[in-house]
C-alpha cells in the first residue's frame, strides 16, 4: 500500500471561516462591565473582581465572579456561560445565598453570597456527588455591619474599600445542570467578622473580631473531596505529626477593646484544608494545615499568605502555592505543612498566583504547568516538562496583570482562556493565549530557492524573552533540536489573511518592532491581533505562496540566502523563488492518533472495500451549543495501516451542510485493519477504525427509459415508461410556478445480495437530458424523484435516497436507495415518484430521457 500522497493544492489550505467557534481570538473581550449606575450602588471599593472558570463535560465553559452591587443581603454570585469556547459570554445564572437557597435555619444566619467562587467540575464520583456535577465553593456571610452603620448615618455614603461582615464561612454549591440552576451542599468551614484587615469595626462587632476565611480550591483526590482555604481564626497549635489545628478557647470573644483590634487577634492568617467522603450524613474532616508565614507559641500564627492551588507534577510530586512567594513541593496534596518552602523568582511576593495543569493533546501521561500572579505583568510562566524541578519559561499574553487572573485550558483548542478581575472593581474581560501545539493542523514553510524551511533557531518564547533579537530564519529540515520550532499553524483571520503560529510556543511570526520598512527582519512574538503578524496567502506558481505583509503590502516574506534571517521585501522580478513558499501539512503522527478519541460515528461502514466510495460523518463534532463544528467546512483525510506508522494522504475534501463527505478508497490498499482520519486546520483531529476488504466485482447497471409527449395546443401530458405505462390524462399547468408538470412512476427495482462479506451496496440513478424525435436536446427541462423502499428481507436496513426536485435534476446522479455495509445481504425492492417540469413554451412532440440506474 503505497499510492502517491498528492500535492498540496490551494484550497487545502485553512482560509475557511466555517468553524468560528474555533477561531483565535487573542484580543481583550469583556464577560462584564458595570454600568456607572450600577457602580454608584457597590457595597464595597472593588465591587467587581475574583473571576474563575471551569469547563464542563459537554464542553461548555462557566465563569463566575464577585459582584458587590446593592444591599449586601440578599446579594448572589452571577454565571456566566460560554458555548463557544470562550470567545463570547453570557449570563446564566445567579447563585443565592444560603439563606435563600434553603430552609434549614442552620443556614438563616448566610444572607449574602459575597466573593472569592470556585468552580470545580469533579473527574469522579464522590459520594453522593456524581462525576461531571459542577461544585461552587464559595464565600458567604451576614450583613455588613460597618456598611449598615454608615448608612444609618449619612445615606449618600459610598463604600472606597471593604467594610466589617459577619458570620463568613465557606459554602458549597452543586450543579447537575450546566450551571443554570443550583443547590446548596453545605457549609465546609467557618469564620467571625471580616474587620477590613483590622480597620474596621461594625458597632455590632463586639471583640472587635478579624476572624474571616477565604479564597476556597477544590481537588478530587483519593475517594475524598478536599477544600483548601485560607484562614483568619485563631490557632493554638498543631500537631507536627498530622497537621490537625487546635482553635485557641478565646478565638471568637477575647477581651473587647475601645478601639482597634482585639489584641488577642494577630491578624494573621494560615492554609489550611478539609475533606469529606461526599455523603450527606458525613461531615467534613477537622482542619489540617497546609502553610503559614510565621509561628509563635502562646501568640499563634502571623503573616498572610492566601489564595492555595495544588497541582501535580510529572515526577509524582505535588506544588502548593499561595500568595507572598508561598511554594512548597511534597509527595501528597493532603501534607504540606512540614513540606520546606522553595524560592522562585518568578513568584517571589507576587499576590493572587494562579498555577494549572495543561495536558499534552499527543500523550495524556505528560502535562506542562503554567503559572501567573498579580506581578506578572501581561505575562505567563510554563513548566513545559511539568516537573516539579523543571524549567520556568515566560511568555506574553494581550492581557494585562490583574487579581487573581485565572487560566482555563480548552482541550478542543488546545488553547488557554485568560480571565481577568482589576483592583478598580470592573470590569471582567478576557482573552485567550496560544503557548503551542494547540489544535489543528501545522505545516513546514519551504522556501523555493533554498529549499530551507522557516524556523526560530530552537526558540520558543517571544523574542524579547531570548536575547531580544530578531529569530526567525532559514534552516534545514529536520535540523532543529526542538522539531516543533520548524512547524507553523495557519490561523485564519478572514479573506485569505493568516497569523503563523509556531507549534513549540505559539508566538506568531511578526515584523521585528512592527516597522514595515523593506529589508525588516522577522521574529517571534505574541499575537495580539495587530496587523505587524498577518500575513495574505498569495498563490504563485506550481503551487507555491507568497507571504504578504498585511500591515505593509507591498512587502512579502523573503529568503535569499540559505541559514539566514527571513526578512520582508518588495515583490522581487530577479529573484522571485525567494518569495515563494511550498506549505507542507504534517501528516498525523502514531502517537496523534491514538492519543485522541476514537470517533465511533465518523464511517457508518466499518468494513469497506478498497476502491470503493467511503463517506465519512463529522455530525459527532459540535460545540456546547449543538451546532455542527464542519458543516460546509473543508479537511485533509490520511489513513493509516495497522502495519504501518506512515499515514497515507488522501487528500483534501469538502464536507456538505450536514458535515459529510464521499471519500474515494484507492483500489490498490490491501484488505486490513486501518485507521481514518480527518485532520482540520483549527479543530481536534477526528478519526475511526475501518477493515478493507477485497474490490467488488464490477457495477451492474439498467437503464430506464422515459417518454414525456406534448401537446402544444391542449397541454396534455402523458408519461410512459416500456413495459409500464403511465396514463397521466389531461394535466394543467402547475399552480404558482408555470411549467408543464408530469408525474409517474419507476418500475420496481429489485436488488438481491449474497456476496461473502455482506459488504453493502448503493443504488445510483443518473438521467440524460430530455431529446425531441429531431434528436435536439430540451433547455429547460428536468426530471426529479422520491425515491421508496417497498421491501427487504433478511434483516436489511435499506435507507430509500433523497427527495431530488426537477429543477436540480438527476443528471449529476442521485442516490435511489443504499445498505451500509453489514446491512445489505438479502433481496430489496424499490422504486421512486416521478416529476418530469418542461417549460410551457415546449413545442408538441415526443421527448424521451434515459434514467441509468447503477448497483454498486
Amino acid at each position: 500500500m503505497a499510492p502517491t500522497a498528492p500535492a498540496l493544492a490551494a484550497d487545502d489550505l485553512a482560509a475557511d471561516e466555517t468553524a468560528t467557534d474555533y477561531e483565535y481570538h487573542p484580543s481583550v473581550g469583556t464577560v462584564y462591565a458595570a454600568t456607572a449606575a450600577e457602580l454608584a450602588q457597590v457595597n464595597k471599593g472593588n465591587a467587581v473582581l475574583y473571576p474563575k472558570s471551569a469547563q464542563l463535560e459537554s464542553g461548555r465553559l462557566v465563569a463566575t465572579f464577585e459582584r458587590s452591587i446593592g444591599d449586601p443581603v440578599g446579594q448572589g454570585v452571577p454565571v456566566y456561560r460560554s458555548d463557544d469556547f470562550g470567545t463570547t459570554w453570557q449570563k446564566l445564572a445567579d447563585v443565592q445565598p444560603p439563606a435563600m437557597s434553603s430552609d434549614d435555619p442552620e443556614y438563616a444566619k448566610y444572607t449574602s453570597n459575597w466573593t472569592n467562587p470556585y468552580l470545580y467540575v469533579l473527574p469522579e464520583t464522590i459520594g453522593d456527588l456524581a462525576k461531571g456535577t459542577l461544585l461552587m465553593a464559595t464565600l458567604v456571610s451576614g450583613d455588613d455591619g460597618y456598611y449598615r452603620d454608615q448608612k444609618s448615618a449619612d445615606p449618600s455614603w459610598v463604600p472606597t474599600a471593604d467594610g466589617d461582615r459577619q458570620d463568613l464561612a465557606i459554602a458549597l454549591y452543586s450543579s447537575v445542570d450546566d450551571g443554570a440552576t443550583w443547590d446548596l451542599v453545605n457549609i465546609i468551614g467557618t469564620g467571625g467578622w471580616s474587620a477590613d484587615y483590622g480597620r474596621k469595626f461594625a458597632s455590632g462587632n463586639t471583640y472587635h473580631q478579624q476572624d474571616p476565611v477565604w479564597e476556597p480550591y477544590l481537588l478530587a483526590y483519593g475517594g475524598q473531596l478536599v477544600a483548601y482555604y485560607t484562614d483568619e481564626n485563631d490557632w493554638e497549635s498543631f500537631d507536627p505529626n498530622t497537621g490537625v489545628l487546635t482553635e485557641r478557647p478565646d478565638n471568637l470573644t477575647g477581651s473587647a477593646p475601645a478601639s482597634g483590634l482585639n489584641p488577642g487577634d494577630t491578624g494573621g492568617q494560615i492554609l489550611l484544608h478539609k475533606t469529606w467522603d461526599g455523603l450527606t450524613a458525613s461531615d467534613w474532616s477537622a482542619p489540617v494545615l497546609d502553610a503559614y508565614d510565621r509561628f509563635a507559641a502562646g501568640v499563634g500564627f502571623t503573616g498572610r499568605p492566601g489564595m492555595t492551588n495544588v497541582v501535580p507534577t510529572t515526577d509524582g510530586k505535588w506544588i502548593l502555592t499561595a500568595e507572598f512567594g508561598v511554594w512548597r513541593v511534597s509527595d501528597s496534596p493532603l501534607r504540606f505543612w512540614d513540606a520546606p518552602q522553595q524560592s522562585k523568582s518568578f513568584h517571589n511576593n507576587g499576590g493572587s498566583p494562579v498555577i494549572i495543569k495543561v495536558p499534552n493533546p499527543a500523550d495524556p501521561t505528560r502535562w506542562s504547568l503554567v503559572f501567573n500572579n498579580s506581578s506578572s505583568g501581561n505575562d505567563l510562566y510554563v513548566n513545559a516538562s511539568g516537573r516539579s524541578d523543571g524549567q520556568w519559561l515566560r511568555y506574553a499574553t494581550s492581557i494585562g496583570n490583574g487579581y487573581s487572573r485565572n487560566l482555563q485550558y480548552v482541550p478542543q483548542t488546545g488553547r488557554l482562556v485568560i480571565l481577568r478581575g482589576t483592583w478598580g472593581g470592573s470590569p471582567i474581560t478576557h482573552t485567550e493565549v496560544d503557548l503551542g501545539s494547540s489544535q489543528g493542523a501545522y505545516y513546514s514553510l519551504v522556501n523555493r530557492k533554498t529549499g530551507q524551511v522557516i524556523g526560530t533557531g530552537g526558540r520558543s518564547q517571544d523574542a524579547n524573552f531570548t536575547g531580544n533579537v530578531p529569530d526567525v530564519v532559514l534552516e534545514a529540515a529536520g535540523s532543529s533540536s526542538v522539531p516543533d520550532s520548524q512547524l507553523w499553524h495557519l490561523m485564519a483571520k478572514g479573506d485569505g489573511v493568516v497569523s503563523l503560529l509556531n507549534k513549540s510556543g505559539g508566538r506568531a511570526i511578526a515584523i521585528w518592532q512592527g516597522n514595515a520598512a523593506a529589508g525588516s527582519k522577522l521574529a517571534q512574538w505574541n499575537d495580539e491581533g495587530a496587523s505587524d503578524k498577518q500575513w495574505r496567502l498569495v498563490e504563485s506558481s506550481d503551487g507555491y505562496y507568497r507571504l504578504q505583509s498585511v500591515k505593509g503590502p507591498s512587502l512579502y516574506a523573503t529568503g535569499a540566502t540559505a541559514g539566514a534571517a527571513v526578512v520582508i521585501q518588495p515583490a522581487s522580478v530577479t529573484d522571485p523563488m525567494s518569495q515563494e513558499w511550498d506549505l507542507v501539512q504534517q501528516a498525523p503522527t502514531t502517537a496523534d492518533l491514538s492519543a485522541r478519541s476514537v470517533s465511533t460515528d465518523l464511517v457508518a461502514a466499518e468494513t469497506t472495500a478498497a476502491g470503493s466510495i467511503l463517506q465519512v460523518d463529522t455530525a459527532s463534532a459540535t460545540t456546547p451549543g449543538g451546532a455542527l463544528l464542519h458543516a460546509n467546512d473543508r479537511g485533509t483525510v490520511y489513513v493509516l495501516a495497522e502495519s504501518s506508522a506512515t499515514p497515507v494522504r488522501l487528500g483534501t475534501v469538502r464536507f456538505d451542510a450536514m458535515g459529510k463527505a464521499d471519500i474515494d478508497l484507492p483500489d490498490t490498499f490491501a484488505a486490513g485493519a486501518y485507521q481514518i482520519a480527518v485532520l482540520f486546520d483549527a479543530t481536534p483531529l477526528m478519526r475511526d477504525a475501518l477493515t478493507l476488504v477485497a474490490p467488488q466485482d464490477p457495477a451492474l447497471t439498467g437503464e430506464v427509459t422515459v417518454t414525456v409527449d406534448v401537446d402544444a395546443t391542449t397541454g396534455g401530458l402523458s408519461l410512459l415508461v416500456p413495459e409500464n405505462a403511465v396514463d397521466l390524462g389531461s394535466a394543467q399547468l402547475a399552480a404558482g410556478i408555470d411549467r408543464l408538470v408530469a408525474e409517474g412512476q419507476l418500475p420496481r427495482v429489485r436488488v438481491t445480495d449474497t456476496r461473502a462479506g455482506d459488504l453493502g451496496w448503493s443504488l445510483t440513478g443518473l438521467a440524460s437530458a430530455f431529446v425531441a424525435s429531431s434528436g435536439v436536446p430540451l433547455a429547460d427541462a428536468g426530471i426529479g424523484w422520491t425515491p421508496h423502499v417497498l421491501s427487504t428481507s433478511q434483516g436489511q436496513v435499506v435507507a430509500p435516497g433523497p427527495s431530488v426536485a426537477p429543477a436540480e435534476g438527476l443528471t449529476a446522479g442521485a442516490t435511489l436507495a443504499r445498505a451500509e455495509a453489514g446491512r445489505g445481504r438479502g433481496t430489496a425492492e424499490v422504486d421512486a415518484g416521478l416529476r418530469a417540469e418542461l417549460p410551457t413554451t415546449t413545442s408538441s412532440g415526443t421527448y424521451v430521457a434515459t434514467i441509468t440506474i447503477t448497483l454498486a
